[in-house]
C-alpha cells in the first residue's frame, strides 16, 4: 500500500507539472501546495462535518424529496396521457429524471467544495449546478461510458477510470470546462497520485459502510463527511475558482 509521502510527493510531481495551473491560470484559491497525507485529510474532514451536517442533510432530504416527487408525477403524467406502462415512455422519464438528479448530486459535491475552504454553505446549494447542466450531463454520460467500457476491459481499466475522472464534474461547475476537457484535467492531475487516493477512498467506503450497519443512523455523520473529505481533496489538488465567489 502506498504510503502518506507517496501521496504527498505523487501531489507534488503534479504541482511541478503545471497541469494544474495551465488549467486556469488565476485562481481564487490556488492548489495548496503543502504536504499532507491520509489521515489528516480525514482529520479536516471530521473537523469540517461540525456544524455542517444539518446542510448536508438537509440537501440530501430536498434531493430525495424531488426524487419522490418525480415519481409522483410519472404516474401523474403518464396515467393521465395514456402513457402508463408503455416502456419506451416510462424509459424516457426515468432518463430524464435521473438526469436532475445527477445535477442536484453535483450540487452536494459543490457544498463540499465551499465548505473545504472555508466559505458559506447552505442546502439550496444543490440547485447551483443547473447553470451548467448541459456540460455536467455530459460529463457524466462521458464519464459512465468509459468507465463502463474500463469494466468490459477485465475490470482494472473501469477501477482505474473511476477514480481518474472523479473530479470530472466539479471541475465543470467550478472552472466552466468543457465535458472532454474536464474529463482530461481529471485524469492528468489524478494520475500521479491514483494508487494513495484509491486507499483514501476505499478507506472512506469502508468507514460509510461500517457506519450504516447501527440502522443507518451513522450515516447522518459520514456521509457529510465524505463530501468534506472530496472537497479538501479537490481543493488541494486544484484549487478553487469560480465556487469561491457567491
Amino acid at each position: 500500500m502506498e504510503g502518506p509521502d507517496s501521496f504527498r510527493n505523487g501531489f507534488q510531481r503534479v504541482a511541478a507539472s503545471g497541469t494544474i495551473a495551465s488549467a486556469a491560470p488565476t485562481l481564487k484559491i490556488p492548489p495548496s501546495g503543502q504536504p499532507f497525507n491520509i489521515g489528516q485529510i480525514y482529520s479536516e474532514g471530521w473537523r469540517l462535518t461540525k456544524g455542517s451536517k444539518a446542510t448536508y442533510n438537509t440537501g440530501l432530504t430536498i434531493i430525495f424529496a424531488v426524487g419522490i416527487s418525480l415519481v409522483i408525477i410519472q404516474f401523474i403524467v403518464l396515467g393521465v396521457t395514456g402513457l402508463n406502462g408503455h416502456f419506451v415512455a416510462e424509459q424516457i422519464w426515468m432518463a430524464a429524471s435521473q438526469a436532475l438528479l445527477t445535477v442536484l448530486g453535483a450540487g452536494m459535491v459543490v457544498v463540499g467544495i465551499r465548505r473545504a475552504c472555508g466559505l458559506s454553505i447552505s442546502a439550496n446549494m444543490v440547485f447551483w449546478p443547473l447553470k451548467d447542466s448541459y456540460g455536467v450531463l455530459l460529463a457524466a454520460i462521458i464519464q459512465t461510458v468509459l468507465t463502463l467500457l474500463g469494466f468490459l476491459l477485465f475490470i482494472l481499466p473501469g477501477i482505474y477510470l473511476v477514480l481518474g475522472y472523479y473530479f470530472a464534474i466539479p471541475l465543470v461547475i467550478d472552472r466552466g470546462l468543457g465535458a472532454s476537457e474536464a474529463l482530461k484535467v481529471s485524469r492528468r492531475t489524478v494520475q500521479p497520485v491514483w494508487f494513495p487516493l484509491f486507499f483514501l477512498v476505499l478507506g472512506m467506503c469502508v468507514i460509510i459502510f461500517l457506519s450504516a450497519l447501527p440502522l443507518g443512523i451513522g450515516l447522518f455523520w459520514t456521509i457529510p463527511w465524505a463530501y468534506n473529505v472530496t472537497g479538501v481533496i479537490y481543493r488541494d489538488l486544484f484549487g478553487v475558482d469560480r465556487l469561491a465567489g457567491g
